[in-house]
Order: structure tokens, then sequence, then C-alpha cells
């Protein structure tokens, strides 16, 4: 919310985090509202960008300058390609000014990474995202350069993070040139604060190395990983391969142990309900619980999993039922050789990055431009990709009789 002059300015993130991420604003002459939208909302959006350099912006945030000009910080992320990334979400900046009393961000056009713009100061360039170089004690944190950390002694720079809160379970100086972690009993799958210290990622391709002295125990590893949330993680360590491989045996033969890796403890993180399911015990809530994964999918064999309540306690059984008598396709083991029509592949993938958020978001009217969609991609090469795949399946058909 901000007070300029008579009006009250109520900014706000919609459209949820991803792609069809904007900010809106509405103003009112009382606090209380009524409030009368922005006629150009969203203010600062990249859905309707076709491959955008900056995409899922918003959360914005205006700010006036010492020099009187307007600014809007906001949250997006970069894209590799095909809509994914892996750099989390960036902290970008982009000029603001006032047009009939209503804010206009960069032209109305969506912030890129780079922004030529006057200031009082003169003509100058903006860089929209950390792409800048930051210095802390000679380490490059977000720029291009190599890094090499000695691990000398002295603390730690800036550039290096833990999970969720402080870890220290860590070393500088025990052993002279190496940084010495202690482990715990938390792995990055756990929502809690592992024996973890990492740098973020903040370029498209890289390599790290590490030097590592460890020798492994009965249940411990450590190594490298790349990590995102606690459902997803790379990890390349060190560990006892044959403890390893009886735990993988034990998922998917032994009831207790995926039931404590889906649940948690009997009677501390569960127990049974009267229809055979089970549930938190009274006075325990994912909130509190400390263990709740919410994902059995995820580890070993699901048929010896128990059934959380809410859900047909025969729920296994027939899954499991369901997946003896299931119709095979006959296309198991055909694929599409994609090769023979890459021309027209491009042309579709280009077809539908260009309507595919504005379709989705609704900020493109479907009345009009979803036959407008439809007709691209008749006329882009869809009807020959159809063809070919089909001839493919018929000729491979042909041969596995």
């Amino acid at each position: 919310m901000y007070k300029l002059g008579d009006w009250y300015y109520l900014l706000t993130a919609e459209g949820g985090t991803e792609f069809c991420h904007m900010s809106c604003i509405a103003r009112s002459r009382s606090i209380w509202g009524p409030f009368e939208p922005c006629p150009h909302n969203p203010i600062l959006t990249a859905v309707r960008e076709h491959n955008p350099d900056f995409a899922g912006l918003g959360h914005g945030d205006i700010v006036q300058a010492h020099d009187g000009t307007w600014w809007i910080v906001f949250l997006g992320h970069r894209l590799t390609e095909a809509y994914y990334h892996h750099m989390g979400r960036e902290t970008g900046i982009a000029p603001l000014e006032w047009i009939d009393g209503w804010p206009v961000v960069n032209k109305n056009k969506a912030p890129g990474l780079h922004i030529d713009i006057q200031t009082s100061a003169g003509e100058g360039k903006t860089e929209t995202s950390p792409d800048m170089c930051c210095k802390n004690g000679g380490v490059d944190i977000y720029g291009n350069s190599s890094v090499r950390t000695l691990f000398d002694g002295k603390p730690l720079g800036w550039e290096w993070n833990f999970f969720r809160k402080f870890f220290d379970g860590y070393s500088m100086d025990e052993r002279t040139g190496w940084l010495t972690l202690y482990g715990n009993k938390f792995t990055l799958d756990d929502k809690d604060t592992p024996a973890f210290i990492g740098r973020r990622i903040d370029n498209f391709e890289f390599r790290a190395e590490i030097l590592m002295d460890y020798v492994p125990d009965k249940f411990g590893e450590a190594g490298i990983a790349i990590a995102h949330t606690p459902f997803v993680h790379y990890e390349f360590v060190l560990t006892r391969k044959d403890h390893a491989m009886k735990f993988i045996n034990l998922l998917f033969t032994d009831e207790d142990v995926i039931n404590l890796m889906n649940f948690g403890i009997e009677g501390v993180h569960w127990e049974e309900k009267p229809d055979g399911t089970i549930g938190f015990p009274e006075g325990v809530d994912s909130s509190n619980s400390g263990y709740y994964l919410n994902a059995t999918w995820i580890f070993g064999n699901q048929f010896l999993s128990r059934v959380w309540e809410g859900n047909d306690p025969d729920s296994r059984q027939i899954a499991l039922e369901k997946q003896e008598n299931a119709l095979y396709s006959p296309a198991i083991g055909f694929t599409v050789d994609t090769s023979l029509f890459e021309n027209e592949l491009t042309s579709i993938n280009n077809i539908i990055e260009e309507y595919r958020n504005g379709l989705i978001s609704g900020v493109l009217d479907p009345e009009t431009e979803l036959p407008a969609f439809l007709e691209k991609l008749e006329n882009g090469g869809m009807p020959e990709i159809l063809q070919s795949c089909q001839q493919q399946y018929d000729e491979w058909k042909a041969q596995n009789q």
C-alpha cells in the first residue's frame, strides 16, 4: 500500500509465481476503498512476451530514488530453454513513470536483462539481473570469472550459504587449508538444516570441483550436490555401495522400512485409524509433525505402503488389480524420429511459446486468439508432423507384429 498525494495505491501480486506471474495496481481516495483498478493492468508481467529474458515477473515494490526518479524492484527468473530455469528467483529493477495518475513500468514493456535509460546523471544502462559483478574481499560473487576458495582459516565469504538457518557444524582451522564439515542426522530430503555449505548457482553453465578427504562409515555419505528443493536435488557422493544396495532392496521388500520412510514413526508421526488407514495422532498435524513427506510414490514398493486417511482403505489392492489387468498399448517400444521433421517442429514450438502464457492466463482473448493459434499450428507444419508420426508408427508396427 502506498500513499501518494490524495491517493492510496494497492500493489498486488497475481497469477501465481510461475510464468503467469504479474503485478497489478488499484487506487482509492480512502484506505478502506472502494479501489479502482488500473486500466492497463498488469503493470508488470512477461506473460505477453515471446521468449522473454526475464520470466515470471511479479512481486513488485515501487521506490523513489534520491534524484526523484521512480523505479520498481521485482522478482523473476532467467530461462534456459523450453521454459526451464534452475537459478531460482532473482531480483530485478526497472524504470517507472507516472502517467495520468497511474504507474507505467518500462514504457509498458516487460523488462529485459539490459535497459537503456535517461537519469539525472545522463544516459546510462541498467542491469536488471544479478549478472552484475559484486566483490567481497576479492571473491567474485555473481560474475563469470573462476572462483577458487582455499579455506585458509579466514571466515567464509558472503557467497556461501546454508539451508534454512545458520549451520555451525563446520571448522575453518581444524585442518589447515581444509573446510571440515561435521555430519548430522539431516539430509537434503529433510526440511531442516543438513551439514551443507554451498554457493548459489548464478550462471546457465558452470563447472564445480572439490577435493574431498572422507572415508564412509556404515551409513554415512559425503560429496557434492546440486540442490533445488527437498524433492529435487542431485547428489554425487562417496558412500558404502554394499549398504546402499541393501537399503534399496529393503525399500521394495520390507513393509516396516517403506512405511518408516513414507510416514515416520508409528505413535509419533502417525497412528492406525478404525478403518485400517493411518493418519496423524491427536494434536498432531502437518505443521507440527516434524515428518510429513506426503509423497508416497517416491520411495520403493508402493503396494507395501499404508494408506493415508481420506483415501479408500483398499486403494492399494485396487491399484494392483488394475495394473495386473491393464491393457498394454500396442505402441509400447515405439519412438518417433523427430529428425525427419526438425524444421516443422521448431516452427510449432515457436508458435506454442508465442501463445502459451497468454492463453493460459487469460490475457489473450480465447474467442479470437485460440482460432488464430490453431490456424498457425495448421500452417506451421502440424499436419506434416502428424503424417510423419503416423507413417513411422505404421512401419514400426508392420515390423513388430
